[in-house]
């Protein structure tokens, strides 16, 4: 039903046809126009798509040795295709800093890489079939790719089988995979990560102007005391109490990857040349690492990519220690 005011003459029905019309052909061309790529930008998005499924590849056959080199290559190639689907919602749910840092970026797919390695990327296409709309598609896609790059090595001589992987079938499948709808999924994924980043924050600012109050108070304290062994001992107590906020105070997820990143720069010579500099942890690289883990946590509990339940998670966590 239209409501229309005494001041505002009614449309004819031709009139209302072509308004209608119009709004119409306006939106499907504003939709178009957003949606639809230029030709160089697709071309630029399939030539970094596929570097990066070949970098992995090529990564993945130099550690293949004997008469196993065959089977291994195929199963590559699977969980190449299953990477690049993850990477697909994992993309998405990014923050543009993340994925504007070459080093981060670069983390981030070595994150999904290491998450479908750990998996499986057989396994997680079995279980993807049945588990939503969005997961049944992407190992359909996933699946039928490989099954073409199997279906082709038979042509191929023994000795050739890598041949099968033509651009022809990648270009297929990263077409497809472009054209499945994740930004629901990616938005909410981000949405979660944000509000953990956010929490983790507000409770470390808290945290601190509570510790800042107990440190002053013993100072306080101290300014009434003579003996050095009672400002000692009012120091003493200070930094227990703090020790014991630190330690029972809760905490979410994202902070508890935090702690457990931190400690493990210190173990860690490798992360401890990247994270620590002049004697000083880098807590904000600390974080931008936790958040791209957290990510990867939330991409794959959010989609229900894996189970992922209490147990898991404190499993993951001390993982990082």
């Amino acid at each position: 039903m239209v409501l229309f005011t005494n001041n505002i003459k009614p449309m004819s029905n031709a009139e209302y046809r072509k308004h209608a019309e119009d709004a119409y052909n306006e939106k499907v061309r504003l939709a178009e126009a957003e949606n639809q790529k230029s030709e160089l930008e697709y071309h630029n998005y399939m030539l970094e798509k596929n570097q990066a499924f070949h970098d992995l590849l090529e990564e993945r056959a130099d550690r293949v040795k004997g008469f196993k080199k065959r089977e291994e290559w195929f199963k590559s190639v699977k969980d190449a295709f299953v990477i690049e689907a993850v990477w697909k919602i994992y993309e998405g749910s990014c923050t543009p800093d993340i994925l504007a840092d070459k080093e981060l970026r670069r983390m981030a797919r070595n994150t999904v890489a290491k998450f479908v390695f750990e998996h499986g990327g057989a396994n997680l296409l079995r279980d993807w079939k049945t588990k939503n709309l969005i997961l049944s598609e992407l190992a359909r896609i996933c699946n039928n790719a490989y099954d073409k790059v199997v279906e082709g090595a038979q042509t191929c001589g023994p000795d050739n089988y890598t041949a099968a992987l033509d651009k022809t079938i990648e270009d297929d499948f990263f077409s497809q995979l472009n054209d499945v709808d994740t930004a629901d999924a990616s938005k909410l994924i981000q949405g979660r990560v944000s509000d953990a980043i956010e929490d983790f924050l507000t409770t470390n600012a808290s945290a601190k102007m509570d510790y800042e109050e107990i440190f002053k108070g013993a100072e306080d304290i101290k300014s009434g005391l003579e003996s050095q062994d009672a400002m000692e001992e009012a120091t003493f107590n200070a930094r227990r109490k703090v020790e014991y906020m630190r330690l029972t105070r809760e905490k979410n997820v994202f902070h508890c990857m935090v702690e457990a990143l931190a400690k493990n720069c210190i173990k860690d010579k490798k992360l401890s040349s990247k994270y620590i500099k002049e004697g000083t942890l880098d807590m904000d690289g600390i974080v931008n690492g936790a958040q791209i883990l957290y990510t990867m946590l939330e991409v794959a509990n959010t989609t229900y990519m894996i189970d992922v339940d209490e147990t898991s998670l404190e499993n993951y966590i001390k993982s990082l220690n």
